[in-house]
């Protein structure tokens, strides 16, 4: 991704950080995709990154995610889904 950067190709890099980011769910490219992006990409990114999360396979990985970010309103819905 830091190499599409660095060639100015933004595009293909923000393509490739949102692939990244929804087949792992990392805080890292999170937070890479987030930063200085406008108000209503981040809102509708931040939406689907929650909704992936309740969706991703792997339930420590959406829980791990859902407390990095902080979003506890959102953890706590995760962890009682889990419970049910």
């Amino acid at each position: 991704m830091q190499a599409l950067e660095l060639d100015e190709n933004y595009g293909q890099a923000q393509k490739e950080g949102l692939l990244w980011f929804f087949e792992t769910l990392s805080q890292k490219f999170y937070e890479q995709i987030l930063k200085d992006r406008k108000s209503d990409f981040k809102k509708i990114f931040q939406s689907d990154a929650v909704k992936k999360a309740f969706q991703f396979l792997g339930h420590n990985t959406g829980l791990s995610f859902l407390f990095q970010i902080q979003e506890a309103d959102e953890l706590a819905k995760f962890v009682h889904s889990r419970l049910n």
